[in-house]
């Protein structure tokens, strides 16, 4: 991955979503990280990690195993 990468949030963090989500609410967040699109913005000082700027505004760091490249 590299600045600039598109990216969206990987499978496997998705379905770890789901473990960390109240039932009524799992399905409802699950559609909405999916649909999120980002941008790596550079790499992060947190090991293994890249801050990404999401289409909703918000920025976070993310390990690379939970971003997949679009």
């Amino acid at each position: 991955m590299k600045v600039g990468d598109l990216v969206q949030w990987s499978l496997s963090w998705l379905a770890g979503c789901t473990d960390r989500t109240e039932k009524r609410y799992r399905d409802q967040s699950i559609k909405t990280y999916r649909k999120q699109v980002g941008v790596v913005m550079n790499k992060s000082k947190t090991v293994d990690c890249y801050k990404v700027m999401w289409c909703n505004g918000e920025t976070s760091d993310v390990h690379r195993d939970y971003l997949e490249a679009l």
